[in-house]
C-alpha cells in the first residue's frame, strides 16, 4: 500500500514532482504544510519544482519588496489627490503651487522607481497604482464640485505625462529585469543533458 511520504498514512495521494517508487505520493495538505515551513520550490530528493494546481508557495524577498512598492506609491499618490483637492477647495488658484506638488510627489515616485530599478525589478505597478491613487485622493473633488478646475486638469496632465514616461521606460528600456516566474525557475542540469 503506498503512504503519503510525509505522513506515512495512506489516502488521496498526489504527484507533484518526478519522484518514483515509495516517494511519489503525498498528501495535499501534507505538501502544502511542508512548502510553508521549509519554504522550498523544489522537491528535495530529485531537485525538481512541486507543480500541482492549487499549491501555493511563499513570497520571495523580491515578491514581497514589490508589493510593499505598491502600497507606497498608492499612499503616495492618495495624498497628492487630496492635497489638490484641498488646495481648490481652500480656493487656491496659482498654478505653481499645483506644479510644485505634482513635481513634489513625482519626484517622490521616481525616488521608489529607482530603488525597484536598482533591484532589478519591473515597475510597472507602482506607476500605475501612484496614478490610481491620485484619481481616488482627488475623489471628493470630482463629487462635490460640477466641473474640474483647468488647474486641477493640468496636474491630471502632468501627472499622465509622468506616467506614460514611466511605462515607456519600463517597457523599453528595463524589460529585461522582469523577474522570472516560478515556472520558469527550471535549472538544466548540463551533466545530464550531455549523457
Amino acid at each position: 500500500m503506498t503512504t503519503c511520504r510525509i505522513c506515512y498514512e495512506p489516502g488521496n495521494l498526489i504527484s507533484v514532482c518526478h519522484c518514483t517508487g515509495s516517494c511519489v505520493g503525498v498528501h495535499f495538505d501534507c505538501i502544502q504544510k511542508w512548502i510553508m515551513v521549509s519554504k522550498r520550490t523544489r522537491c528535495e530528493i530529485c531537485h525538481h519544482l512541486y507543480i500541482y494546481p492549487g499549491l501555493k508557495f511563499p513570497l520571495t524577498v523580491n515578491q514581497v519588496r514589490n508589493k510593499n512598492s505598491i502600497v507606497l506609491s498608492f499612499i503616495i499618490g492618495c495624498i497628492h489627490g487630496l492635497t489638490l483637492w484641498i488646495d481648490s477647495n481652500l480656493g487656491i488658484t496659482n498654478v505653481w503651487i499645483y506644479l510644485v506638488s505634482c513635481l513634489l510627489f513625482n519626484a517622490t515616485l521616481i525616488t521608489i522607481l529607482y530603488s525597484l530599478y536598482r533591484l532589478s525589478l519591473s515597475f510597472r505597478k507602482s506607476a500605475l497604482y501612484f496614478y490610481m491613487g491620485v484619481v481616488i485622493g482627488n475623489m471628493p473633488g470630482h463629487m462635490f464640485s460640477e466641473k474640474i478646475s483647468w488647474y486641477i486638469g493640468a496636474c491630471y496632465a502632468f501627472n499622465t505625462f509622468c506616467m506614460c514616461i514611466y511605462l515607456t521606460m519600463d517597457t523599453c528600456i528595463f524589460s529585461h529585469l522582469r523577474e522570472p516566474t516560478h515556472q520558469n525557475n527550471i535549472v538544466v542540469d548540463d551533466e545530464n543533458q550531455n549523457r
